[in-house]
């Protein structure tokens, strides 16, 4: 069995949630209405201007922001990001100057320039490298063939043995 005051206890709830969005849409320029309704531009009897509903009803269920504190409200929010975004972008310029520093040190290493040439000391260091590595192979294939010439005269060795003892 249902509850009698189900249906009551529903358009309460949803009263409740668009009074809460009416709550929350007050804040800066408006530009559509909770309901849903166009926001218009209208003036009360004292000659204060209003955001407001176009089918603005006093139920608490419709926008009507006074444009001073909207138009306050918008340009502290304009304030607020313009600030965050100077910060931000004084980080990326401090992070720029350390990075072309970096570069210019990077540089200052790695080439060597004597006014006609410009030459990499990197390739220097990396060619050094290579001349070491060849000399590693060509004693590492030195003692094999060395090794596979003992090798071989075991072998020979133990044959010869191999026909002694038989």
């Amino acid at each position: 069995m249902t509850n009698p005051y189900y249906a009551d206890v529903k358009q309460w709830k949803r009263d409740y949630d668009r009074r809460e969005m009416v709550l929350f849409a007050n804040h800066c320029i408006p530009k559509t209405c909770v309901c849903g309704g166009p926001i218009t531009l209208a003036t009360d009897d004292k000659g204060m201007s209003y955001y407001e509903c176009k089918e603005y009803e006093d139920d608490g269920l419709h926008i009507r922001h006074r444009c001073f504190d909207a138009i306050k409200e918008e340009l502290e929010e304009l304030k607020k990001k313009v600030s965050e975004e100077a910060s931000s972008r004084m980080n990326v310029e401090d992070e720029m100057r350390k990075m072309r520093e970096d570069i210019k040190l990077l540089k200052e290493l790695c080439i060597e320039d004597d006014g006609l040439h410009s030459r990499h000391r990197c390739f220097d260091a990396i060619e050094e490298e290579l001349v070491e590595l060849k000399k590693e192979v060509a004693e590492e294939s030195n003692s094999r063939m060395k090794m596979e010439d003992e090798l071989k005269e075991m072998r020979e060795d133990i044959r010869l043995l191999k026909e002694l003892c038989m």
